[in-house]
């Protein structure tokens, strides 16, 4: 079977840009949440919902886990090319499939999204977009968040002894960054699965909110066998209060149309 150098380094890059912001249906974020996306800034932004306590069990304590490292016997090649936050700025402009799916991302560009650039500088991977920030909405504390395309350009790299030669790749993302902290993940992963994220004061109340693509004007929402509620979005984000400790996910997650109709089952 031939070895192709692409795809590593494609798989490298979606494995370093997911250590900085793994999906949400693989992650189990602590009690700060690791990403917050609520509804868009005022002035046509909704309340944050009354809060919702589904009738469901605890999560169980965390049980404690020991690993063991093994050291390589041999040098091997690293595929993952090292990104890294604040690599600059681009004035290239965002492929038309990321911005055909996110209508905040279609909008004039405000002096609050602007504002947005300091802190996607210092947490993103690759270059900035700056052109193309967009606000979408307060975080918990009432601090902005913002939807932040970037650019990661890799040289090609020759053969080694170690490692294939790989070819020069260009990949876009996308972040959502605010002071209370981002991350990052292949913008075609927010059109097919969106975001999701916790964040909470204590064990028994957290916000939870995400990012949706064009489309999808209410989420469905499951807690074990708790009656499922709909929540409706504005400007590609949704966010609601639930009484469950943050690290607590629900167990269906369903995006639908203007008439309620389901679209698709994300988680």
């Amino acid at each position: 079977m031939s070895h192709d150098p692409l795809q590593d380094l494609r798989a490298g890059l979606v494995r370093a840009a997911r250590r900085r912001h793994r999906p949400w249906w693989r992650r189990r974020p602590a009690l700060l949440g690791f990403l917050v996306v609520l509804l868009a800034a005022a002035p046509a932004t909704a309340a944050i919902s009354t809060l919702w306590r589904p009738d469901v069990p605890p999560l169980p304590p965390a049980r404690t886990t020991v690993a063991t490292r093994v050291s390589a016997s041999a040098p091997r090649c690293v595929q993952n090319p090292g990104l890294r936050a604040g690599h600059g700025t681009t004035d290239l402009v965002p492929p038309k499939d990321m911005t055909d799916a996110f209508a905040v991302l279609r909008r004039p560009q405000t002096a609050a999204d602007r504002a947005g650039g300091r802190y996607a500088r210092v947490m993103i991977a690759g270059k900035l977009a700056s052109a193309a920030v967009r606000t979408v909405g307060p975080d918990a504390n009432g601090d902005p968040k913002f939807l932040v395309p970037s650019l990661i350009d890799v040289p090609a790299r020759p053969r080694t002894e170690h490692c294939p030669a790989r070819p020069a790749v260009r990949t876009w993302m996308l972040s959502v960054a605010g002071r209370s902290g981002g991350g990052t993940s292949p913008y075609r992963d927010f059109i097919a699965r969106g975001t999701f994220g916790t964040s909470g004061p204590s064990d028994r109340e957290s916000v939870v909110s995400g990012i949706v693509p064009d489309g999808v004007a209410s989420v469905t929402v499951t807690y074990g066998s708790a009656d499922p509620r709909t929540f409706p979005t504005h400007d590609n984000a949704f966010t609601y209060e639930v009484g469950l400790a943050a690290e607590q996910f629900p167990s269906s997650v369903v995006w639908n149309d203007a008439d309620g109709r389901p679209i698709k089952r994300v988680h």
